[in-house]
């Protein structure tokens, strides 16, 4: 078991506090105080055995009363007494019985009459306290936190896969307990029943409040929040391990490390999509016990996050809450206790901002084509510039509905502008165009997730596309003039997030990394004559890489974050074969790397964990420049791109509803504004 967590409230001391951080309690005259302070005598065992009757669970399954973390007030006009502790589980408790100890569920709330009997009204909930009627004196003289009210707002995330799960939970917001319920000792929900926990009871339990979404599926009682993140996760289409995932909040841990994740406690690097378990002070995490656990679904450039939590008191019932701008710590320690801890666990999926950005030069009339999945629609959306006109503002050439980031790829072999995107049915989507009959689109089947990758091989001359299958491994479908496309084809692996494929002019191989399952980079190549090789090249990365071509250095380059957030260099060369090394720096998502041809640099652009647009590069001659930042307010990973037309070094990233572009040229420098 844990180190159980404390309430270092001492009763008669000031400077006690269980939700508000405040540095010291201002000094109160006895005759205009509401209420006051009281020792609570020898009752704890009373206060005990009411807790378990609430619970429906046996005395023998509480183990004590947390010391020092009995809190008693009586109100001065009325005389009634209300009274605050923290339970121990037993050693001996099942897992499911321990459940019932999480999300705020150890506390007992009670109450009693001027002379009467103790009674409890209700559990802790989540902002301790708020799902039973606590008088506001005693709330402000236990230093609780405020109770904020019931929020309806749902804001936007577009798509892509850790975007689609962030929509996923919040679309979820508001659904409750049925019936309605401010109490953990009933607690019936719909999420239970649809991660498959039918033996949970559904005594007394109604069908789901939120029929128009779920039907009329049945209720059932069991603390939920875990129920609640493991159904959003499949959703999601998180695949892989879910029978790892249990009514066990800290069961997230447990897949994580299964998964080969550094989950650090109080980690600075959150991502969308990110689960992020709770555990009281002392050894964490653990795979044993925690608080709870609940989603992130946004990063603020202030360093907050807002959250989705299922199975939080709070209001008139238990249900789906969405916590805006939390700071972890102080947000924490006023739902639980001070010296909280987190962790961070990532289901694996592409990390995307609202929408995803790409960008290539059109070698038929010379446009520099961007694009992105429309805000509104989800259809392929385009803009282009063209020497001497500017920009042609936003316009969708219709087609599919589309996830994700769409890739661009000239194709010499037909003379066509090739865009590949996932349809939302996870199907393959082409659309491509040329002089003669504009824009065309068709289906090209599969069955993928994440983004896919498109590359012309010049040996074989075929345009190749790869992209990660429902089964995690590695997909082909390539297309050759004269025979048209060859169907997919799996390329084996157990990897996870989006391929990015690349000419190799080294060795005329045809190249491809994917992050894998385990948290390492894995490759894939094609040769002439030797076919289809693969190998695991190690590491720790925490997201989908991007692979580049290095003319001057004469290495093919692969970037990609690490779990820390820093960026992981790897590189080869005939000479030395493969090394690695960490660039520094705080970033998330996919960085962009891109060999810039009036500069000889090669430039490497990522998201920050801020929002902002950040750059790298590499000189011959000098090394690493370190990073700077380029500005902007980012809602997904980069692009970047040479520009023959305009000179310059373009760079792309999504910017809400926006697209933020940052261009550099040799005489001018950097400039930036949003399409």
């Amino acid at each position: 078991m844990p180190v159980p967590r404390r309430l270092t409230t001492a009763i008669m001391a000031c400077a006690a506090m269980i939700g508000a951080l405040l540095a010291a309690c201002p000094q109160v005259a006895a005759a205009s105080t509401p209420v006051t302070r009281q020792a609570l005598g020898g009752t704890q065992q009373q206060l005990l055995r009411l807790y378990a009757a609430y619970r429906h669970i046996p005395v023998t399954d509480v183990a004590r009363v947390v010391p020092g973390s009995v809190h008693v007030a009586t109100v001065s006009r009325t005389g009634a007494e209300w009274a605050l502790a923290s339970f121990l589980p037993s050693a001996h408790v099942s897992l499911g019985a321990l459940t019932g100890f999480q999300d705020g569920g150890r506390y007992g709330i009670f109450t009693r009459t001027a002379g009467g009997s103790w009674k409890i009204v209700g559990l802790g909930g989540e902002p301790l306290g708020c799902g039973t009627a606590i008088p506001a004196p005693v709330r402000r003289l236990w230093h609780l936190a405020t109770c904020p009210p019931a929020s309806s707002a749902r804001p936007m995330f577009s798509t892509g896969t850790m975007g689609a799960l962030a929509s996923i939970a919040l679309a979820q917001v508001g659904v409750g307990d049925n019936p309605v319920s401010q109490s953990f000792g009933l607690d019936c929900d719909p999420y239970t029943t649809l991660v498959g926990n039918t033996s949970v009871s559904d005594s007394q339990c109604s069908s789901t409040s939120n029929q128009p979404y779920f039907g009329s599926t049945q209720d059932r009682n069991e603390e939920w929040c875990a129920d609640f993140n493991k159904w959003v996760w499949e959703e999601a289409s998180v695949t892989s391990d879910r029978s790892t995932l249990t009514a066990s909040a800290a069961s997230f841990y447990t897949w994580g490390k299964d998964h080969n994740e550094s989950m650090p406690t109080d980690p600075k690097n959150p991502q969308v999509g990110d689960a992020v378990v709770f555990y009281p002070a002392g050894p964490a995490p653990n795979g044993s016990y925690a608080d709870h656990v609940g989603i992130i679904t946004a990063v603020n450039q202030d360093g907050t996050v807002d959250l989705v939590n299922g199975d939080f008191a709070g209001g008139t019932d238990i249900s789906v809450k969405y916590n805006t701008e939390v700071h972890l710590g102080s947000w924490s320690a006023g739902v639980w206790n001070s010296g909280e801890q987190w962790i961070f666990v990532s289901p694996g999926l592409p990390v995307s901002g609202s929408v995803g950005v790409s960008a290539v030069l059109d070698k038929v009339d010379g446009n520099l084509e961007v694009y992105r999945p429309t805000p509104a629609g989800g259809d392929l959306d385009e803009d282009y510039w063209k020497s001497g006109k500017g920009w042609s503002g936003w316009a969708s050439p219709g087609g599919s509905a589309i996830t994700g980031t769409p890739d661009g790829v000239y194709n010499p072999a037909s003379g066509n502008l090739e865009v590949y995107a996932t349809g939302t049915d996870g199907t393959l989507e082409e659309y491509y165009w040329n002089a003669a009959k504009g824009w065309s689109h068709q289906s090209l089947g599969g069955s993928i997730t994440g983004s896919p990758s498109a590359v012309y091989n010049p040996v074989s001359e075929n345009l190749e596309v790869y992209a990660t299958g429902t089964g995690k491994n590695l997909q082909e479908n390539y297309w050759h003039s004269g025979s048209g496309w060859s169907g997919w084809k799996s390329l084996g692996g157990d990897i996870t997030g989006s391929p990015s494929a690349v000419y190799d002019p080294l060795n005329t191989d045809l190249e491809v990394y994917a992050h894998s399952a385990a948290g390492t980079l894995w490759e894939a190549w094609w040769g002439t004559g030797s076919g289809w090789n693969t190998q695991d090249l190690g590491g720790s990365i925490a997201g989908s890489p991007d692979a580049v071509y290095d003319q001057a250095g004469g290495n093919l380059e692969v970037y990609a974050a690490k779990s820390g957030g820093a960026l992981e260099e790897y590189y080869w060369n005939s000479t030395a074969g493969w090394r690695s090394q960490s660039l520094g720096g705080s970033i998330t998502g996919t960085p962009s790397a891109v060999y810039d041809t009036f500069s000889d640099n090669l430039d490497v652009y990522a998201q920050d964990t801020s929002g902002s647009l950040d750059e790298i590069y590499f000189k011959s001659g000098t090394g690493w420049s370190g990073w700077q930042s380029l500005g902007g307010s980012l809602t997904g990973s980069p692009c970047a791109v040479n520009n023959p037309g305009s000179g310059a070094l373009e760079v792309y990233a999504p910017a809400g509803d926006s697209v933020y572009e940052a261009w550099w040229n040799p005489a001018s420098g950097w400039h930036n504004q949003n399409l």
